[in-house]
């Protein structure tokens, strides 16, 4: 059985949602707009990953001169129009398949896509969390019949002491004991 307490789904979702809104609003922005290092960060590692770069150990996106060689997060001297600059130089890098892309649209379709799939992630852990956490609190089918062939013993014999009670209590106060009456019931009509 696994864990119950797992939550690294949550998180996926949470982070793919983040980084699908990020890609939307900096891509939203004027071309003089500042945009914040973590965010262009989040951005040109979004398009790596859509125009199928992330593997490449020679790529690099083309970075204003103040630069400096910096990781592109922690870099703070982003606008939108220096981001685009980057991006664009991303695409140039690609194959040749993603030539005439546009690849804040590739990146934003893979965004999304990731948003999807952490979502199902997400259902099917809770799905399998709701079922192990079933199987962590009822015991076995046989298990559970057995147990209630002893509670219907258990209840037939209250049942059966309860009227003897009654019968001693109407014999102590002296009135006349009546046989037990039987039943019978039809319930079709």
């Amino acid at each position: 059985m696994g864990t119950l307490t797992d939550s690294s789904s949550s998180v996926d979702l949470k982070r793919a949602k983040e980084d699908a809104e990020t890609l939307a609003r900096v891509r939203g922005l004027k071309p003089k707009d500042h945009v914040d290092g973590e965010d262009a960060g989040t951005v040109l590692s979004l398009v790596l990953g859509a125009l199928d770069l992330d593997e490449k150990e020679d790529v690099e996106a083309t970075c204003p001169n103040d630069h400096h060689g910096e990781h592109w997060g922690d870099w703070d001297g982003w606008t939108r129009e220096t981001l685009e600059v980057a991006v664009l130089s991303l695409r140039d890098q690609a194959a040749a398949e993603y030539a005439r892309v546009d690849p804040w649209e590739e990146a934003l379709k893979e965004a999304k896509s990731a948003v999807i799939l952490a979502q199902v992630a997400q259902e099917d852990h809770a799905a399998r969390l709701n079922k192990e956490r079933g199987e962590a609190l009822l015991p076995p089918e046989e298990t559970l019949e057995k147990v209630s062939r002893y509670e219907t013993t258990l209840e037939r014999s209250l049942f059966r002491t309860i009227h003897e009670l009654h019968r001693l209590q109407a014999t102590r106060e002296g009135e006349p004991l009546l046989p037990p009456a039987a039943v019978d019931v039809d319930l079709s009509t």
